[in-house]
């Protein structure tokens, strides 16, 4: 009895590492998210370079607003050996997307700091939201639509009802449509574009009207441009209302933009080679990501 009693504790004990196995590699996922969180930008009290056109602020955000940091980068997108560039997709572009109410399944659902190392760009950015958008099938490797449109290489996802289209034509002036779906022009001759929910500043200024009116402080990305200075604006707010986040925005010289997918796909990460920073510090949330822009650009001299 004693024997058969040892052989049946026997029997358990590889169930018995299995679950050891699993809880240390939950426990490495954790601490590995842990240790990623902890790269946060430093707050600094002016813009200081990261790449050859490329510049990073890092503020508090007022309690009046939020809660947190923002992280904004600067990108001259017409300096020398830089470039913007989507997310390639994993399945074929249609040929005439234009003509399309709904894209077609474009991503697999990818974590931000695994893209980032594997495409080693210098900016990182979260873009459009995904369909479906359950956070039961938002897991690494599940395909996926864009909600938003986008325009990659030329070609367009879909014309989507309901956005906004922020664009740059092969001349390399940007514009940021304020109607909606998005014009025929901009889908057949942007070079690259991002649909976006609503237009938060037009002109310099706040547009009310665009405001989801959410008064609680959430994790926020805005992409913002200043044409005649050919410069573009990568927000990411750790905590922040839509009002204040347009109110940040306006302060740093954004002439028009707008959010994008934001909450748990908040992402704005730096890469290798910046000056001062690690690669992958930034602001950073837990959700995999369908669309992202990549921002290339030409290391700093060294002193």
């Amino acid at each position: 009895m004693k024997a058969a009693k040892t052989k049946s504790g026997n029997s358990r004990n590889p169930w018995r590492w299995y679950w050891r196995i699993g809880g240390a590699g939950l426990i490495l996922v954790i601490l590995a998210f842990f240790g990623l969180r902890s790269l946060r930008p430093p707050i600094n009290d002016d813009w200081q370079g990261l790449y050859q056109g490329v510049d990073l602020l890092v503020q508090p955000i007022p309690e009046r607003l939020g809660k947190g940091r923002l992280m904004a980068v600067r990108v001259r997108w017409d300096t020398p050996g830089l470039a913007l560039k989507h997310r390639e997709p994993d399945f074929p572009l249609p040929e005439k997307g234009w003509q399309q109410r709904v894209g077609d399944r474009l991503y697999r659902l990818e974590l931000a700091d695994w893209a980032l190392q594997r495409h080693k760009p210098a900016i990182f950015v979260n873009t459009t939201r995904y369909e479906p958008p359950e956070i039961w099938r938002s897991i690494p490797g599940n395909p996926v639509s864009t909600h938003e449109t986008l325009v990659i290489d030329g070609k367009a996802s879909h014309r989507h009802d309901h956005s906004y289209l922020l664009w740059w034509d092969q001349t390399g002036n940007a514009r940021l449509e304020t109607t909606k779906p998005p014009s025929l022009e901009g889908l057949q001759t942007a070079t690259i574009g991002i649909g976006i929910q609503g237009v938060s500043i037009a002109q310099g200024k706040a547009n009310r009207g665009a405001m989801s009116g959410l008064a609680d402080p959430i994790p926020r990305t805005f992409i913002g441009i200043d044409n005649e200075n050919k410069t573009l604006y990568l927000l990411a707010f750790e905590e922040i209302t839509d009002a204040g986040m347009v109110e940040m925005a306006i302060a740093l010289g954004v002439k028009d933009g707008a959010m994008v997918d934001s909450g748990d796909a908040t992402h704005l990460l730096i890469g290798e080679n910046a000056k001062g920073f690690m690669a992958h510090t930034g602001v950073r949330n837990r959700r995999p990501l369908a669309g992202y822009l990549l921002i290339f650009a030409e290391p700093l001299p060294k002193d």
